[in-house]
C-alpha cells in the first residue's frame, strides 16, 4: 500500500490554489466559457504534479518535498536558473517595449521586483558575522 505524505500534497495543493484562483480571475473578465479550460487545465496539472510526487527519483523527491540534501541543491539550482531567465525574458521584452514604442512598465516591474528580492534575499541569507578588517570590528581581532 502507498503511503501518502503531507509535503507530497503541498505542490499540486498550490497547484489547485493558485489555478482556481486564475479561473476565478478568467470567469470574472472573460466569462465562464473562458474560466472552464483554465480550471481543467489546473486540475490535470495538480494530478500530474501529485503523480510526479511518487516517482522514486529526484523529480519525485522535488515534487513531492521529500529530497535529501542532493535533491534539494538540484531544486535550488532549477530555481536559480528559472529567475535568471525570467530577468533575462524581462529584459528583452522591455527592450522590444522600447522599440515599439509601447509602454515599458510592467516588464520594468518584473525586473524591479527581482533586484529589489536579489538584495533582500542577500540580506537574509548572508553570514550574520562582521568581516575581519570591517568597521565595528576590535582592531585586536584584524589580521
Amino acid at each position: 500500500m502507498m503511503r501518502l505524505s503531507h509535503g507530497r500534497l503541498r505542490v499540486p495543493a498550490g497547484t489547485l490554489i493558485l489555478g482556481t484562483g486564475l479561473a476565478a480571475a478568467v470567469l470574472v473578465g472573460q466569462g465562464w466559457h473562458n474560466a472552464i479550460p483554465v480550471e481543467v487545465v489546473t486540475a490535470v496539472a495538480a494530478v500530474g504534479y501529485f503523480l510526479l510526487g511518487g516517482l522514486n527519483n529526484d523529480v519525485g523527491a522535488i515534487y513531492g518535498s521529500s529530497g535529501d540534501e542532493r535533491q534539494q541543491m538540484v531544486r535550488q539550482r532549477a530555481q536559480a536558473l528559472t529567475a535568471v531567465v525570467t530577468v533575462l525574458a524581462a529584459v528583452i521584452g522591455y527592450m522590444v517595449q522600447i522599440a515599439r514604442r509601447a509602454p515599458t512598465w510592467p516588464f520594468g516591474v518584473v525586473v524591479g521586483v527581482a533586484a529589489a528580492s536579489f538584495v533582500v534575499g542577500l540580506a537574509i541569507y548572508r553570514v550574520h558575522d562582521t568581516f575581519l578588517g570591517s568597521p565595528g570590528v576590535p582592531e585586536e581581532t584584524r589580521k
